[in-house]
């Protein structure tokens, strides 16, 4: 039990030193950020691109990876915004347009699963082209054109509201879809499957685990968290377009890779998702109070860059330590 607890600590070194070094930078540069509002912000700023990391984490366990999750979130937004518009954005017409839009992330995922399991077609290939896809499939929702809502509507509602006018609703969806990420991957059998097929495939074969099915439901998953990101997004800006969730995917992939997830398959947990988020979101912050704005992109490689070195160097240890007490338990004589 020790040495699991143990474990789990080493594994959140780096990401307990990316947290201090932050927040002590800001302590002695700009102290107003640690005002409550400020952190209530922080959440709420990365809240969809955490939303969407829940999801890609299902496809990451089991080694694969959707560079359309931008896209896709962008497509649905526009495709439930439409809807919504068409019908006077009256509340029914609204969750019309957002079963419409989780029905067309759901048909996607699907497709993505066949291609990539039935197929064989690399994932990379596959949600690429599904990339470009899907944005060229915006323009054609949207004629062109952005989407706006006016405020009142049940659209500006499910992107605007603050619940006892504090916390943002996004900060709501966020907690919620992890805390069911969370139950689905530790709680339940699909769960331990999907960590068994990252782990090794073609065993989980061999012990009847239906890797094809599952495989084509973690990618259903994704492009569903890809949809209700997309949808918040929107719903919080108040408009849809051609823009909309463009590049998320990136930053879903910043979160993953700060939060310690295997891109490999396998290993990786909601915690880390939703540590990799707020480090992004951490990021953002800090550059905006310092007003470092040119500055984003390099000083988020930069903490990126640290944090992998970091991991992989206590990775490399935590190997070779093993191996040296293999070695010495070999050589002790055999009683």
């Amino acid at each position: 039990m020790k040495k699991e607890v143990l474990k789990n600590f080493r594994v959140w070194i780096p990401r307990i030193i990316a947290f201090g070094a932050i927040f002590v930078f800001m302590a002695i540069m700009e102290p107003s950020f640690f005002a409550a509002a400020n952190f209530i912000e922080i959440i709420r700023s990365v809240s969809v691109y955490g939303v969407m990391s829940c999801g890609m984490l299902f496809v990451v366990l089991i080694g694969g990876l959707d560079l359309s999750m931008g896209s896709m979130a962008g497509l649905c937004a526009s495709i439930m915004f439409t809807i919504a518009q068409t019908g006077a954005n009256t509340l029914s017409a609204t969750l019309l347009g957002f079963v419409v839009a989780l029905g067309v992330a759901l048909a996607v995922g699907w497709l993505h699963g066949f291609f990539i399991t039935t197929l064989r077609i690399p994932f990379f290939v596959v949600t690429l082209a599904t990339k470009y896809i899907l944005y060229g499939a915006i323009p054609l929702i949207t004629s062109g054109t952005y989407i706006y809502v006016r405020g009142g509507t049940p659209i500006d509602k499910i992107g605007t509201s603050r619940i006892f006018d504090t916390i943002p609703i996004l900060v709501v969806y966020f907690i919620v879809i992890a805390l069911v990420t969370w139950f689905v991957l530790n709680k339940t059998v699909f769960g331990r499957r999907i960590y068994a097929i990252g782990g090794n495939p073609t065993a989980a074969g061999f012990v009847g685990i239906k890797v094809f099915k599952n495989t084509n439901v973690a990618y259903m998953l994704c492009t569903a968290a890809a949809c209700i990101g997309g949808v918040i997004l929107a719903a919080n800006n108040q408009q849809a377009g051609t823009t909309t969730g463009n590049a998320y995917e990136g930053m879903v992939l910043m979160a993953m890779i700060v939060g310690g997830i295997n891109l490999a398959g396998g290993q990786g947990t909601v915690s880390g998702v939703v540590f990799g988020a707020l480090i992004i979101g951490l990021i953002q912050n800090v550059v905006t109070f310092m007003s470092w704005g040119d500055y984003l992109k390099l000083v988020q490689g930069v903490i990126i860059l640290a944090v992998v070195i970091v991991s992989v160097v206590m990775h490399t240890r935590t190997v070779r330590g093993k191996s040296r007490k293999a070695k010495r338990l070999a050589a002790e004589p055999q009683e």
